[in-house]
């Protein structure tokens, strides 16, 4: 080792493992100078391991963000065919119900909607969704993941006169709301799935019994 020089540059193009090899050989030689440069590399290499994880992780949130938010603008054009879910006639049969607000199915730019949880309180990883609203009844298709929480739940929010396959409050569906006294919109409760296409399914079946078809025969 005396042999060599050993600068910031060749140790750079060392292996993490052969770094650590030659910083014990140089502590128990008392190379100082070696050993603060090792320990420099070693360094440098942890914050470049912590944020290409964090990136990575990002772009695959992304990734399966982007994929949810493809489903539920599909799943919504394909209820918009059949359903007459405009606010206007939303409105127009829900005359006289107090405080009645008509929900829009998309984003101003037809994407699914991202909710609050997601995007204010940071409550949630992943916060997207579609609903309707008409009379009484407030209807969402959500997708959601919990923060460190590689699963994507499905919940499908409603009366619970329509719903009945395990029905929750809301509370009990987001464990992470403040013991009741944090809402969850105008939704009564829903119920949960793990699998967007049976999720997707029962909100369909849901849609049908609340909302008017596009051209009734």
């Amino acid at each position: 080792m005396a042999d060599i020089q050993w600068d910031k540059a060749r140790i750079e193009s060392l292996s993490t493992d052969e770094v650590k090899n030659l910083l014990n050989n140089t502590l128990e030689r008392n190379r100082p100078d070696i050993v603060e440069t090792c320990h420099e590399v070693l360094a440098s290499r942890k914050i470049h391991n912590r944020t290409t994880t964090k990136t990575n992780s990002y772009i695959g949130k992304k990734t399966v963000e982007d994929e949810l938010d493809k489903k539920l603008v599909e799943l919504q054009n394909e209820l918009n065919l059949q359903y007459d879910l405009t606010a206007t006639t939303a409105k127009k049969l829900s005359n006289g119900v107090k405080g009645f607000k008509a929900h829009k199915q998309l984003s101003s730019k037809d994407r699914s909607k991202t909710g609050a949880h997601q995007t204010k309180t940071r409550q949630l990883s992943i916060d997207r969704y579609i609903s309707y609203r008409l009379k009484g009844s407030s209807c969402a298709l959500i997708c959601l993941q919990f923060l460190d929480e590689g699963q994507i739940r499905f919940h499908v929010m409603g009366p619970s006169v329509f719903l009945n396959n395990n029905y929750k409050d809301p509370h009990t569906l987001r464990p992470y709301l403040n013991n009741n006294k944090e809402k969850l919109g105008s939704y009564e409760g829903g119920e949960e799935y793990f699998n967007f296409d049976e999720a997707a399914k029962r909100y369909k079946w849901l849609i049908q019994r609340v909302a008017p078809l596009r051209n009734p025969i």
